[in-house]
């Protein structure tokens, strides 16, 4: 078995969330298991109630490459291309500039029309529960967040002061040096809030929080000790909001532990959970429960848990091991969504494969699930089928629609060589949830 660095794990998954995708291929096997009659029955009961995963079409786009977005209505979903100048390569250790391309998709006819093209820009987070049909990007020095649903642009934050700051304490005139050390998302728990984090100088780095509403910002200014891969493009951040006690979760796929915030300036104040780690994907209403796809839930597994932030409680929602037969490999959960009008949950298992070496990326596979789930724990999984492509990386993502009845399951067949993964190809398939 090998040790297994925080280097390659932020690698792995820079390369699976470097697009709005996950990578996915490989077979499984369905183990033989024993079980007590008991047992038996309470699974033939399960299967009884569990939700029916019925396949309605195949979604023909042809040649393009694309991101879906989120459902505009039953019948039509957004999906975006571009965000770099070749289109169909993205570059996981820089900045990836170039044009938007929106389109609105009939899943019926499969036909696409483009409603907007947004110029030299660089994409960002999409959206999901209260912020869903959104999605952020960088454009002429501000932060923008477009409206998938009604095909509106809006301006959310000038990063003139941050990049000004940049320049006078950092020493670099590279603008796109620059945005490598901004990281920009949605708050999870907030109906109208987007944080950016920024390293500002070689001993500080901040997070604003930015009502999008009002335009209200709330900041926070911490040593850049407590965030020291701000500057890295690999970065991958979430961050929630507690409403009930005003502060807000922070973690990284780097860290094994939560920061958990006060935004008061230069008097903000920072504390460590331990118990819990990984990336957030949502919140409870009151604040209290996190759900994280967690990469240390215990040494050597990984899984998705529920973290009650009161009594300092993990709970177990589902789990599996990092390392696989001892072979040279990572597996991690990624691309959680649950939703729950419908009491479903959609989710995939990734797996990287390297050469002998243990740093040369060999091959990326996932297996994607979906399933019920009432907040506690999933029942009933489905895994999806992919149809195998030699030679092939396969990346799929499920999105949902908002009533939870439907979903576009997406697979993206792709190479990764010297950091660059080129997108070979496209499929997506319209499914329906059925109680």
């Amino acid at each position: 078995m090998i040790r297994k660095s925080m280097k390659q794990i932020s690698l792995f998954l820079a390369l699976v969330l470097s697009i709005p995708l996950t990578f996915s291929a490989c077979e499984q096997k369905q183990k033989e298991i024993k079980i007590s009659s008991d047992v038996k029955q309470e699974m033939k009961n399960e299967e009884k109630n569990a939700s029916k995963i019925v396949k309605i079409k195949d979604l023909d786009l042809g040649n393009m490459i694309y991101t879906p977005i989120c459902w505009k209505d039953d019948e039509n979903i957004v999906v975006t291309d571009g965000g770099s100048k070749n289109n169909n390569e993205i570059d996981v250790e820089n900045i990836n500039m170039g044009d938007i391309n929106v389109y609105n998709v009939n899943i019926k006819t499969s036909k696409d029309s483009k409603v907007n093209t947004i110029k030299d820009a660089v994409c960002g987070e999409v959206g999901s529960k209260d912020m869903y049909g959104n999605f952020l990007y960088m454009k002429d020095n501000k932060v923008c967040m477009y409206n998938a649903i009604e095909n509106t642009e809006k301006s959310i934050y000038d990063l003139s002061s941050i990049i000004k700051e940049q320049k006078e304490n950092l020493k670099i005139k590279d603008e796109k040096e620059l945005l490598k050390r901004i990281y920009c998302g949605f708050v999870l728990g907030s109906d109208k809030c987007i944080y950016v984090m920024a390293q500002t100088s070689d001993i500080n780095c901040s997070i604003r929080v930015i009502n999008t509403k009002t335009g209200k910002v709330t900041e926070g200014s911490f040593p850049v000790g407590y965030f020291p891969n701000l500057g890295n493009v690999q970065s991958l951040y979430s961050l929630a909001y507690n409403k009930n006690k005003d502060i807000f979760y922070v973690t990284s796929i780097y860290y094994n532990f939560i920061y958990e915030c006060k935004l008061k300036g230069e008097k903000s104040i920072i504390r460590k959970r331990t118990n819990a780690a990984g990336q957030i994907f949502d919140i409870s209403e009151d604040g209290n429960d996190l759900y994280l796809n967690s990469l240390y839930y215990k040494k050597g597994k990984m899984g998705i848990i529920k973290y009650d932030m009161e009594k300092d409680k993990v709970t177990e929602i589902t789990s599996d091991y990092m390392d696989k037969n001892g072979k040279s490999q990572i597996s991690l959960f990624v691309d959680v969504a649950a939703n729950y009008n419908n009491n479903i949950i959609g989710y995939s298992i990734n797996n990287t494969v390297y050469e002998k070496d243990n740093k040369t990326v060999s091959k990326i596979q996932a297996t994607s699930f979906i399933g019920d789930f009432d907040g506690k724990e999933i029942k009933n999984n489905v895994m999806l089928p992919v149809e195998q492509m030699e030679d092939k990386n396969n990346n799929n993502r499920i999105m949902i629609n908002k009533k939870g009845d439907s979903f576009i399951y997406t697979v993206l067949y792709s190479d990764y060589k010297d950091n660059i993964i080129k997108m070979y190809k496209m499929k997506s398939y319209v499914y329906q949830v059925k109680k």
